[in-house]
């Protein structure tokens, strides 16, 4: 089910890379500049709470990052596909023992990493 706003807390997938960004919710989204007005590329996202994609859009003229929704979702495999990966540039240990039963799950470690 696609959702127009995304259900925090939120990670940012850069394109490339392996590192996630955690972003507990809107009011730090609005008020992180680091999140909100960062050039974002092709290829970044914002993924939510419940797996709902976003892409990170850029406005020159506002000087800010905007998501809109898009029609991906990743599924919980594929998020911890993700956590592993962020875990393992982290430097963290006994990454391939994770087995995420939740998203929510996920959110936590990658939290805990920033």
């Amino acid at each position: 089910m696609m959702h127009d706003l995304p259900r925090w807390p939120a990670i940012i997938k850069y394109r490339g890379e392996n590192e996630l960004a955690f972003v507990g919710d809107l009011r730090q989204w609005q008020t992180d500049r680091d999140l909100s007005s960062y050039c974002y590329h092709d290829g970044d996202m914002l993924i939510d709470s419940e797996g709902q994609c976003y892409h990170l859009l850029y406005d020159r003229k506002s000087a800010s990052a905007a998501f809109v929704v898009s029609a991906k979702s990743i599924s919980l495999e594929e998020f911890s596909v993700l956590v592993q990966k962020h875990l393992g540039a982290a430097n963290q240990c006994c990454i391939s023992k994770i087995a995420l039963s939740s998203f929510r799950e996920g959110f936590a470690l990658i939290e805990t990493t920033q």
